[in-house]
């Protein structure tokens, strides 16, 4: 069994180990991989080491102001008695470590009910930019894993999950591998489906405009147009049409991949992937194209470096 690293963020982003990083050392990025802090498609070893000098420098800001009183941080008030403590990261870190190989420890969580809606949990709210992260759920976890239909565990995870691939900047997959945290079968399939706000619209334009066509063919029209149906389905069918392509082109990936790495290796790999990563892996048929398009993406990227050193391919 892989053994998970549990280093605090100050030990983790060390200036040597940085300095490391910059140079390109695979033994350390692959260290640094182990703990979420996954390189970004066609990021250099500068840029990457960049990024973290930023993320440290803004968990020890957060750190000292709260120090000092409550910190506000978007709509939140943020106080160091509300901190989430170690303890409850735990089951979720175990999550994604099981299925995707990072054990993330050093985001800084709180309780509060500040600005939350009537039926929202919580979220993790981050930065591209500078990979800065803060969980915020609600007072409710504080105490127990449930509140109302929602696990503290799965929430954590899915987030997790987001705050890894930070700098992926995916729209595609993005979804697919935060519900594949999920209990229930049911939300690990239907979970990616809504990949965007717009999928929110277009389903609910399209329960809308079902409606609104039943209506007008009962009560205003004289005979009813059979056509306006177009409209409703239409858009069902571009949302489901969408996931379908999205679902075949993640299993194909991680099929195709499987002949490649070890099989329990395909999915964290998969994980480590770009959007149009997946999709050319899902049009490599063969092991040996593959194997030439990985060597060929190692020669150009220090991420498929560090991912092919992990994975040993």
């Amino acid at each position: 069994m892989k053994k998970r690293p549990r280093l605090s963020v100050k030990e983790a982003l060390a200036d040597e180990t940085l300095a490391k990083a910059a140079a390109g050392d695979l033994d350390a990025c692959v260290h640094l991989d182990a703990l979420g802090l996954l390189i970004g498609p066609d990021e250099s070893g500068p840029d990457y080491a960049e990024r973290l000098r930023k993320l440290r420098g803004n968990i020890e800001e957060l750190r000292t102001k709260l120090e000092e009183g409550p910190v506000e941080f978007y709509e939140f008030s943020l106080t160091r008695a509300e901190r989430i403590r170690e303890k409850a990261y735990q089951d979720a870190v175990s999550a994604t470590w099981g299925l995707y190989d990072f054990a993330i420890h050093w985001v800084p969580g709180f309780y509060t009910n500040q600005g939350m809606g009537l039926l929202f949990a919580g979220c993790a709210l981050y930065s591209y930019e500078d990979f800065f992260a803060v969980f915020v759920i609600r007072k409710g976890f504080q105490k127990k894993d449930r509140w109302l239909i929602y696990s503290r565990n799965e929430l954590m995870a899915h987030e997790l999950c987001h705050i890894a691939r930070i700098g992926f900047h995916s729209r595609a997959f993005e979804e697919m591998f935060a519900y594949r945290t999920a209990s229930s079968g049911f939300r690990k399939f239907i979970g990616g489906m809504l990949r965007s706000p717009l999928d929110s619209y277009l389903l609910a334009g399209g329960a809308l405009s079902l409606l609104a066509v039943q209506y007008a063919n009962i009560f205003l029209l004289t005979e009813p147009l059979q056509w306006l149906y177009a409209i409703p389905v239409g858009l069902f069918g571009y949302v489901l049409s969408r996931f379908g392509c999205g679902q075949t082109a993640f299993r194909l990936a991680r099929r195709n991949l499987a002949k490649v790495f070890d099989s329990a290796d395909a999915l964290p790999v998969l994980f480590r992937c770009s959007d149009r990563d997946v999709y050319a892996i899902a049009a490599c048929l063969r092991p040996s194209a593959l194997q030439q398009w990985l060597h060929k993406r190692a020669a150009e990227s220090l991420r498929w470096k560090v991912t092919l050193r992990r994975y040993n391919c």
